[in-house]
């Protein structure tokens, strides 16, 4: 009888063990679901709002292309057609002054006239700046390669080099790295002191990589948009490689100003 009930009481006592490891398995199994399901929504919503985040710069890069190409259309339509007819017409009173003798306004006519002649190029180089059309005639190289040498500043030396076969790269890869490249020429030009400026572009296939680098003022390039960012172009360059999904390789320079990115395609 003695035994039963010792016997009874074992077996209670690895029931109620066995239903509290049930319970302990039970409650942990489900705390290591819930955050993983926790997780899950939270790598959800992170997406979602990157794709959003990502979404709204397109737009509003997009938006900004659609208006440089407004403007462009205008100056070269407009103002540069307007110079131009303006210039005809002075050619013209300046010859029919001549015929009848008169040479006292010849040399405001040529003032006038070179004024006219800068006035037409500085609106044909606003256009060209604002869209630049040649990424559809020699394509991205030809195009940086075009604006590099229309950079004229005494002691600065621009070298560019490209290695590799362009793929068939899209209007859009190639607009947003020609920007990137202009933003970064024009930030090394106002505020790095340099001498020297490096372009590369090596191709690879589905792959382009853009180093760019001067020998001027040490800079390191913010690693994101949360930094301490100072300045539109930095902005505008991050809002770009956020558009290409374009990864940053760290250059580990101590001098000068170094930034290579590099860009999948299709």
């Amino acid at each position: 009888m003695a035994e039963s009930a010792q016997s009874h009481l074992i077996w209670m006592l690895i029931s109620a063990t066995a239903g509290m490891l049930i319970l302990v398995v039970g409650a942990v199994s489900f705390f290591f679901s819930y955050q993983s399901r926790l997780l899950r929504e939270r790598m959800k919503n992170k997406k979602i709002e990157l794709y959003y985040h990502r979404a709204m710069v397109d737009a509003i890069i997009n938006s900004q292309e659609s208006e440089r190409k407004k403007i462009a259309a205008n100056i070269h339509d407009n103002l540069s057609g307007s110079l131009f007819m303006t210039q005809l017409n002075i050619l013209d009173l300046k010859e029919s002054l001549s015929l009848h003798g008169i040479f006292d306004f010849e040399v405001k006519f040529e003032n006038a006239l070179k004024l006219l002649e800068y006035s037409i190029d500085s609106a044909k180089q606003i256009a060209w700046d604002l869209v630049p059309v040649s990424l559809a005639i020699t394509g991205l190289g030809g195009s940086i390669r075009d604006y590099c040498g229309r950079i004229k500043i005494t002691g600065l030396k621009i070298s560019f080099s490209e290695s590799g076969i362009s793929g068939d790269v899209s209007d859009n890869v190639q607009l947003n790295v020609y920007r990137i490249v202009q933003e970064l020429l024009s930030n090394s030009l106002k505020h790095s002191g340099a001498t020297q400026i490096s372009i590369k572009l090596s191709w690879y296939p589905s792959m382009l990589i853009v180093d760019y680098s001067n020998n001027g003022i040490h800079f390191v390039f913010p690693s994101s948009t949360t930094s301490d960012i100072k300045g539109l172009g930095v902005l505008n360059i991050h809002g770009r490689l956020s558009i290409l999904d374009a990864s940053v390789i760290d250059p580990k320079t101590e001098s000068g100003f170094n930034f290579t990115f590099k860009v999948r395609y299709e």
